[in-house]
Formats: structure tokens, sequence, C-alpha cells
């Protein structure tokens, strides 16, 4: 669905659409000027906005409901403006409308069975205010509502009888009762038949990331329900909200920038779905300008620099994300560019190739995405240097001698990497430009080494800091194999 306001307008919506943005960049401004919208076709939509920082406490007000009661426009009106203390107050109006709703449908088939003469119906068929009730309490962990007779909303402990005041329960649990409440009841309300849109204004506002997720659940539950469907459009800056949905068909995402008037939301490719998962972390905790992520092509390489992050204790400081290819670097590049400058300040990105066949230039970055390559064919050929054998208790020069015993013991006899190793020795063991994928387990074996080689690798990348002094050109080193843009980007330097 696409739909078009006076200034504003927002293509290809789904059931669920997420508006990830910076502070200031303008998300507030295009939700309450898209309230007004109408499709592409021409339509009218029912719409309604709920703003961010929400305030006020869950419990009935008088003076709320006088307010709602005499101006049909009072309670949106309100909701346009930011910081509205009585928010909440305004949703246990809501909460009790919501009641009154469900039970006036169910008195209504009741009423149909019994002048048509139909069978009548066990009441338990019936969709009862209970239900809403029970899908609100699977949102909390250690409260819950009940409907106490003569009144409706009460808040207990879960599963005892210890009943607790509105204005005890925390921050996260009084906002997800208040979203959740406010969904169910933007649910059933009456549109006249015409399609409904809710815009939802940061409400990852006071909730944990593990309630960010719960509360993306339930929303994709409910906009999916049959007969009762609608569209929602968030606007936020937490990736848990994506990484919550990254599951679903019914979700589409779009990267907003200061001044930006189209938003054009896209489904969530497999490309998201790879490295979604790594977003999971709230945002605000300023978790990718400490630790930024970094692309490398495949499980191998992961694991190095897992290994490596592991063993530095902090002193090394990304976020390792497989890619799967080289072929598909690029495509990661293009979209996790896209979140991190829509949500992050002063954040940055790196992506790691292997040199493979192409020269030991580097390769130009793409800011805030910087690009790195390694000098050397592959990360395998790490295995090989200095640095790395020392670590093992070898030399280059003694493991040439071993693999030269290892082709003599072989020669004549059937091995699966006899001739491999027979041209590698034929190429001078050249351990730097040459592709060694097929021998490094070999070559471990070699030398008594039952170790898997991405960890002494990366155990070893762990160790390695450098300074203005650090020699980067001489042969056989790790420094040398990793170059020096890696080195200066990814690792500490020492003074």
């Amino acid at each position: 669905m696409n739909i078009k306001s006076s200034a504003y307008q927002a293509n290809n919506l789904k059931k669920i659409n997420i508006l990830l943005g910076k502070n200031g960049s303008g998300k507030s401004t295009i939700l309450k000027n898209l309230l007004s919208a109408k499709k592409d076709t021409g339509d009218n939509l029912y719409c309604e906005y709920i703003t961010p920082e929400r305030g006020g406490i869950l419990k009935e007000d008088a003076n709320i409901s006088t307010s709602i009661k005499s101006d049909a426009r009072w309670t949106p009106n309100t909701r346009n403006h930011n910081q509205f203390t009585k928010f909440k107050e305004q949703t246990i109006f809501r909460y009790e409308s919501l009641q009154l709703n469900v039970l006036q449908i169910i008195e209504e088939k009741l009423l149909i069975d019994s002048v048509n003469g139909t069978q009548p119906v066990e009441v338990k068929n019936y969709d009862f205010f209970q239900k809403n009730i029970d899908l609100i309490n699977d949102l909390l962990e250690n409260i819950e509502i009940r409907r106490v007779r003569g009144e409706s909303f009460k808040i207990y402990k879960k599963n005892t009888v210890q009943q607790i005041p509105a204005d005890a329960i925390s921050s996260g649990e009084s906002e997800l009762i208040s979203l959740a409440i406010e969904c169910l009841y933007f649910q059933r309300v009456d549109s006249l038949q015409k399609e409904k849109i809710l815009f939802f204004d940061e409400p990852d506002v006071h909730l944990h990331p593990d309630l960010q997720v719960k509360f993306m659940r339930f929303i994709h539950k409910i906009v999916t329900t049959q007969e009762l469907e609608f569209c929602v459009v968030i606007a936020t800056h937490s990736t848990a909200f994506l990484g919550a949905l990254e599951d679903t068909s019914e979700v589409a995402v779009t990267f907003m920038k200061s001044g930006q008037t189209v938003l054009n939301f896209r489904p969530i490719t497999d490309i998201y779905r790879e490295f979604l998962p790594v977003f999971g972390a709230h945002p605000l905790s300023n978790m990718f300008n400490e630790a930024p992520v970094l692309l490398v092509e495949g499980e191998d390489d992961e694991r190095i620099w897992q290994q490596a992050v592991r063993t530095a204790q902090g002193k090394i400081k990304i976020y390792p994300c497989v890619c799967g290819s080289v072929e598909r670097i690029s495509l990661f590049e293009t979209e996790i560019k896209n979140v991190i400058e829509s949500i992050y300040d002063k954040a940055k990105a790196y992506s790691l190739r292997d040199r493979d066949d192409t020269t030991e230039d580097d390769i130009f970055d793409d800011l805030p995405l910087i690009k790195l390559k390694l000098k050397c064919y592959s990360a395998e050929n790490l295995l090989l240097t200095d640095e790395v054998l020392s670590s093992l208790g070898c030399t280059w020069k003694v493991l040439q001698g071993k693999m030269d015993e290892w082709i003599i013991e072989r020669a004549g006899k059937p091995h699966p990497q006899l001739q491999n190793m027979v041209a590698f020795k034929q190429a001078n063991y050249d351990r730097k430009n040459l592709k060694i994928k097929s021998l490094r387990i070999l070559v471990l074996g070699i030398m008594g080494v039952d170790k898997p080689w991405e960890v002494i690798v990366g155990k070893t990348i762990a160790t390695l800091t450098w300074n203005e002094t650090t020699d980067f050109t001489t042969e056989g080193s790790i420094y040398n194999y990793l170059g020096d843009k890696l080195v200066k980007n990814l690792l500490p330097k020492t003074i």
C-alpha cells in the first residue's frame, strides 16, 4: 500500500513497517503529517498516532473520562504533543471502552441467536474480553492484570493474591501494558470500513531489549488477526525491533535521513535476515560505536576474529559477522551502511576481504564503512606466519623441513593432498601468495598440533599491538600479512 499526505509519502507498506532514524531526523514530524494521508487511489484512511514519552499512571481519572466524552477530538489532539503527562490515564479509559465493546458484541450475538431460534452456542466460544487480558499478561513476567467484581483493572503479583498499586510497577511494565491496550483498542475501533494505520512513535522508550522483542511479536500477532487486521508504522532507533521480526514476511523497513520526504519501505531480504541478529542489542547502549561490526567472507574468518576478541579481553573491539562469500560482502556493506547511518552518531563499520589473486593495494572506503583487505592470499596463510608458528613452538625453517620429509615419506603412496603439497614445494613454499586452504589441516598434523587453526590464528592476533615504529615489511611476519591498514584500524595501539 502507498499513502500520501500534503508533504510526505510512504510507499510499499506492509502489516508492520519499521522506520529507523536518529533523533532529530524528522520521524515524529513525518508520522504526524501522515495522519491526514490518503491511499494513492484517493481512498480515505483511519489513522491514529501514539506519542513518544508517554506519561501518567495506569489508573482511572474522572477528569480524563469527562474530557474524552465531551470532545471526540480531545484524545488525538493531546497526543499530537510530546510528553503528554496523562497518556496512561487515557489508556485506562480505552481499556474500559474495549471491554464494553467486546461485551456488546457478545450480547448482540446472543440476541441474534435468540431471535433466529438458533441452537444456543456455548458462551465460551465467544471472543470474551479475557482473551485480551491474556494477551497482555503474556507480555509480563512478574505481574498480571485481573478483573475483580465491580472493577475491571487491577494489578497483582503473578500467581499470588498480592495486589500492586499502578504507581508501584516498573516503567517498562507500565509501558508494555499501556502499549498493548492501545493496540488492542485500535484493533477493535470502528473505522467505518476504512483501512486502518496506527503510527507508533518510539515505543521502545523504557523497554529493555527483551521486552521490545516480546512487544513486537505481540504486534505481529494482533495485526495479522483475521478480520481485525490493520497496519502499523513504527518510528524508532531500536534495531532490536528488527531482530524480533527477522523471521516474518509481514514486515518492511526503511532507513531515514534528515530532510527526507519520501519513505520507500522494503521487505526484509535474506541479507537482512543474516545480519539482523547482530543488531539485537539496544542502540542506546552505544554498542556499535564501541564494537563496530566487522563483515567477513566466511565462517573460518568469523571464528578467527571471534577468538581474537575473546582472547584480547576488551582490547580488540569488533563484532564479526559472516557474509557467506566475497560476492555477498558488497550487498552486506550497502545494507549495514544504511543501518548505521540512520541510527548511530559517529558510528563506523568494517569489512574484510581476502586478497585472493588481486594485488595488495588497499580498497577505497565508503565511509562510515572502512574496507580492509588482507595482504596475503587468504586467512589460511596467516597460519604460516612467524608469530603463529612461534606460538606453536615451531619456525618456518623447521616446518619446511618437516614438509620435505612428509613428501619423501609419501612418495609413490596414495594421499589426497600429496599432489597439492608437492605443488606447494615446487612453488618454493610461497606461504604468502599461494592458496593453501586444502593444506591447512595437513600442516597442523605435520607439526603434531590438534587444535583448530582458526583458534591458533585468533589467539595470536589477540596478542598483537602496534605503534609508529611497527614494521609492516618483514617477510613472514603476521604484520606484513595483515597489512598496516587492518592492524591500525582493528588492533590496539601502544605508546
